[in-house]
C-alpha cells in the first residue's frame, strides 16, 4: 500500500508552489535555520536548479519506505541538481545554520566541506534514528516534533567557540565588509588561528564566508528590486559595483544581471541570510 503522509501542519513558516516550511523548536534556533518538505504539484518538469552556496551543512530525507538519511556538507559553491520535485516522492530537509553540522557530528568540516554523503558514514546513531522517525511519522508536524526531540538532546551542552560565534554575529551584522585582522583582533586571536577554528567549525575560512554573507545579502536585495546595481552594490556592502559583480559572478557562476533574467533557475535560502 502506498503511503499517505500529509503536509497539513500547524508550525509552517511559509508555503511555496513545491515547499513547505517549518520552524524548528526554539530552542533550536541557534542551530537550525527551518526544516523543508518538497513536495510533488504538477506534472514532471525538465531542467536543473542552481544551489546558492549558503556556508552551511542539511541532512535530507526521502519519505518514500526507505527513508535513508543524506547530508550536505557546508556549502561554499553552487550546485547543480535535477528540477525532479514533481516526480520525487516527499522529501524532508534539516537546513542547519553554519557551523551547526560540526557540532552535531564532532568532524572537522574542512572534510565535509560542498560533499553529499550518506548520514551514516559521519553518525550511524543519528542517521538510524532519523530514518526511523522518517518511517513512522504521519505527518509534517509528527516528524517535525520527532526531529525536534532527537536534535535537542544531540545539541545539548554544545557551542561553537565563541570567538567563531562573535566573528559570525560581527559579519552578518556588517554585511560581511569587516576585515579579518579586525575580526581576529576583537577575538584575541591570530587570524591564522581565528581561520583555523572556522575551518574546523563552519568548514572555511573567514574571508569565504563573509564572501558568503555579502552575496547572499545581495540576492535578497535583488529579489526585492532594490534600485540600480551601483545603489545595490553599496547596500550589501561592496565596495563597488565592479566588486559585486565580481564576488557574485565567483559564488553563483553568473553575473547578477544574468541571474535576475533567470530567477526560477536559482534556489536561495530565504531564512538564513
Amino acid at each position: 500500500m502506498e503511503r499517505v503522509f500529509s503536509l497539513c501542519s500547524a508550525r509552517a513558516i511559509a508555503r511555496a508552489q513545491n515547499h513547505l516550511y517549518l520552524a524548528p523548536h526554539p530552542l533550536l534556533r541557534p542551530w537550525v535555520a527551518h526544516y523543508t518538505f518538497t513536495f510533488p504539484s504538477g506534472p514532471p518538469e525538465d531542467g536543473t536548479l542552481a544551489l546558492i552556496p549558503d556556508a552551511s551543512g542539511c541532512i535530507l530525507l526521502s519519505l518514500d519506505g526507505e527513508a535513508r538519511a543524506l547530508a550536505w556538507g557546508a556549502t561554499t559553491g553552487v550546485a547543480v541538481v535535477r528540477r525532479d520535485f514533481n516526480e520525487s516522492p516527499v522529501r524532508f530537509f534539516i537546513e542547519f545554520l553554519p557551523g551547526a553540522l560540526g557540532a552535531l557530528t564532532g568532524i572537522p568540516q574542512e572534510e565535509l566541506r560542498d560533499r553529499r554523503f550518506t548520514l551514516g558514514e559521519a553518525d550511524a546513531a543519528l542517521a538510524a534514528a532519523l530514518e526511523a522517525a522518517a518511517g513512522r511519522a504521519a505527518d509534517a508536524d509528527a516528524l517535525a516534533e520527532e526531529t525536534d526531540r532527537l536534535l535537542l538532546a544531540r545539541f545539548s551542552g554544545r557551542a561553537l567557540p565563541g570567538a567563531v560565534r562573535g566573528a559570525m554575529q560581527r559579519l552578518r551584522e556588517s554585511s560581511g565588509m569587516l576585515p579579518v585582522g579586525e575580526l581576529a583582533t576583537e577575538s584575541g586571536y591570530s587570524q591564522r588561528h581565528l581561520n583555523r577554528l572556522f575551518g574546523e567549525t563552519v568548514g572555511m575560512n573567514v574571508k569565504t564566508f563573509a564572501r558568503l554573507v555579502r552575496v547572499n545579502g545581495a540576492i535578497r536585495l535583488l529579489r526585492e528590486g532594490s534600485g540600480s546595481l551601483a545603489a545595490l552594490a553599496q547596500e550589501a556592502g561592496f565596495y563597488d559595483q565592479s566588486h559585486f559583480i565580481h564576488d557574485f559572478s565567483h559564488i553563483c557562476g553568473v553575473a547578477p544581471g544574468a541571474y535576475l533574467q533567470n530567477l526560477s533557475a536559482f534556489y536561495n535560502e530565504i531564512f538564513k541570510f
